[in-house]
């Protein structure tokens, strides 16, 4: 019963994280990073957008997309294998946008944003979760 608690948290601080981003770009307030990063650089790179969708934007979806699923698999027996797959997707495809964003700052824009090293974090963890205990 751990594990289902664990996952919740993290989605619950995903969403809160990708939330805090946005409200801070809509008030085109100054992100400080305390990894002492430049969070603006990355924020404002080409990257910082899929399909003309700021990254926090897909990350919020996501976040509640995923909750979503896990209470419908939860509530409706009947929807649960069907919901683990919906999960399981969207976790995957949550992981390897991750891991291409980590790389992105890594090795492209060469500077981190802490925030997005805390949803990267978030990603992978659910990632090892859906795969380990899934």
């Amino acid at each position: 019963m751990t594990i289902p608690i664990i996952f919740v948290a993290l989605l619950f601080v995903g969403l809160i994280n990708a939330c805090y981003i946005s409200y801070k770009r809509e008030k085109e307030e100054r992100m400080i990073c305390p990894l002492n990063g430049d969070c603006e650089k990355v924020l404002v790179s080409k990257w910082s957008k899929m399909f003309g969708i700021h990254n926090e934007i897909w990350g919020m979806m996501s976040y509640i997309l995923i909750a979503s699923w896990f209470a419908i698999a939860m509530v409706v027996p009947a929807a649960a294998s069907f919901g683990s797959l919906i999960i399981v997707v969207l976790v995957t495809l949550g992981f390897l946008y991750a891991i291409f964003l980590l790389g992105i700052q890594l090795f492209v824009i060469k500077d981190f944003c802490f925030y997005c090293l805390l949803s990267s974090f978030i990603q992978i963890t659910l990632f090892g979760l859906v795969i380990f205990f899934g």
